[in-house]
């Protein structure tokens, strides 16, 4: 289930720009990990379930690392709205350094970096990067992102 963010206090000119820009033949998500790089597009309301592939479980979007739950998250879109909640997943997933907790629901925005850090391993080299985009990928070392 999709939930919502109302963002209250925001200027209604300010909402239109971002539903404006924001739209779904434009959005982006880049998932890097173990060398890899694919990009998925996003269509507007629709729900795409993030895990890792297995027997009788075919997510929207398959990440195939050890580290990604087969149920790990849902990614939400509509209208100008984009959210990601993670489903409770062992590792879980940090967006923009912040961990999200079971069930806990993010607003994301172009730029928006999400994480996923195996809890037992000190180090980001095997780490899931996704990187939500209006427009492509930036080069940038994402092994170097530090973890906070």
């Amino acid at each position: 289930m999709c939930h919502g963010i109302i963002m209250e206090g925001m200027a209604a000119s300010h909402r239109e720009t971002r539903m404006n820009t924001m739209n779904a033949s434009k959005v982006k998500l880049f998932v890097i990990y173990d060398g890899n790089t694919v990009e998925y597009s996003l269509i507007d309301n629709k729900k795409l379930r993030m895990g890792r592939r297995s027997t009788g479980n075919m997510p929207d979007l398959p990440v195939d690392s050890p580290i990604v739950s087969r149920e790990h998250g849902l990614f939400c879109f509509s209208e100008w709205n984009l959210t990601f909640q993670d489903s409770g997943s062992t590792n879980g997933t940090s967006v923009n350094e912040k961990k999200l907790g079971k069930g806990e629901v993010a607003q994301l925005y172009d730029g928006s970096v999400l994480r996923i850090h195996a809890v037992n391993n000190k180090s980001t080299e095997h780490d899931v990067v996704i990187y939500v985009s209006m427009f492509k990928l930036p080069r940038v070392q994402w092994k170097k992102i530090p973890l906070s």
